[in-house]
């Protein structure tokens, strides 16, 4: 599906307004704290229903609203849909033409990728980050993984409830939340690995296209071992002890590699940021892959991310691929070829179309 519009209203500092969005490449560019970084997250929300850099939902409604609401409409080469999310302080609801949906069919409505400067923690930050990012490739490639996920959490919350408040007598109780939490375990794990293997194989095509040196790829460290059954025995009695589930798709870990090493611990500023925009533009083959309208690829301050010759080989490599949403702080960015540009200035947004030459 390919982005058509988007409606805000009540959404941080952004005044009420329709974008209609033309074409492969819309860039919007304003001096900084205008809300140009809104605008994207907008976009994210309204694909993902979560942010990329606040998850508290009163933070996100505009000062002195009650709630806020974002209306996509997106189209394919037959059909369009009306994506709505709407925020309170009593939680999101997300629709698809006035109806609610699963989670797992809403985020296929429009598949996105962000680049943005919050992407360090993807490399720096806790292990969490480094799974979301594997699984939200895993969810597209397999919607149905989302809903594992989602029984997953609800299940390791009861089981910690159990382990917190353990006695012999709830023995029974124990074992039985563990069975359930490693049959859930197991298939979450093979799709990890899955998209692991698919995120490389697209990273070993880029880096032969992009003649980059060093190569980069995922190494995915399951927790649970070989032998789910026997790893949830031995831990047992440590898991009693400290009251939560030690072991799990919650612990595995995924480490970023540049030339075989973690790249959190050797690489420099420099090989990290070129290390982040590799793996987005992995994920935006990967999503692109599936033969149908192409993913959103969302860049936030293109400027301070990637110099101009980067800029150029992202235009080749993503052309056709890709929808493009950009943020700069001016309109006139070497190799940027935008199909529409607009200004933003103190939360509104104005038009300038055709692009300047």
């Amino acid at each position: 599906m390919r982005l058509h519009s988007l409606s805000v209203k009540g959404f941080r500092n952004l005044a009420g307004s329709r974008i209609d969005f033309r074409g492969p490449v819309t860039l919007f560019y304003g001096a900084n704290a205008q809300g140009k970084t809104n605008l994207l997250e907008a976009l994210y929300l309204i694909a993902t229903t979560r942010s990329f850099r606040e998850s508290r939902a009163e933070v996100l409604i505009a000062h002195g609203q009650e709630s806020a609401t974002l209306e996509a409409s997106v189209e394919g080469e037959t059909v369009r849909h009306l994506q709505t999310l709407h925020l309170s302080p009593r939680g999101r609801q997300y629709r698809r033409d006035g109806q609610a949906v699963p989670l797992a069919t809403y985020v296929q409505g429009l598949p996105v990728v962000v680049l943005s400067v919050e992407d360090r923690g993807l490399v720096e930050g806790s292990p969490r980050h480094r799974r979301n990012f594997l699984d939200a490739t895993a969810v597209w490639k397999n919607p149905a993984h989302l809903d594992t996920l989602l029984a997953f959490g609800r299940c390791k919350d009861q089981r910690n409830q159990v382990l917190r408040n353990y006695s012999p007598g709830r023995a029974r109780e124990l074992d039985a939340w563990s069975d359930t939490f490693r049959r859930l375990a197991i298939p979450i794990e093979r799709e990890r690995r899955a998209a692991t293997e698919t995120i490389n194989a697209a990273l070993k095509s880029l880096r032969q296209r992009l003649n980059f040196d060093e190569p980069i790829e995922l190494a995915y460290e399951p927790s649970g071992g070989e032998d789910w059954e026997r790893t949830l025995r031995e831990a047992r009695p440590r898991e009693i002890r400290r009251g939560l589930s030690l072991v799990g798709p919650h612990r595995d870990r995924l480490q970023i590699l540049l030339d075989g090493r973690p790249i959190a611990s050797y690489g420099s500023s420099g090989q990290i940021r070129s290390a982040l925009w590799m793996l987005k533009l992995a994920r935006v083959q990967v999503l692109s892959e599936r033969g149908e309208a192409p993913p959103l690829f969302l860049l936030d301050d293109v400027e301070a991310e990637l110099d101009r010759e980067r800029i150029g080989q992202m235009m080749d490599l993503t052309q056709g691929k890709a929808q493009l949403v950009v943020t700069a702080t001016r309109p006139d960015l070497p190799s940027l070829k935008p199909s529409a540009i607009f200004r933003v200035e103190s939360g509104r947004v104005f038009e300038e179309f055709p692009p300047a030459t």
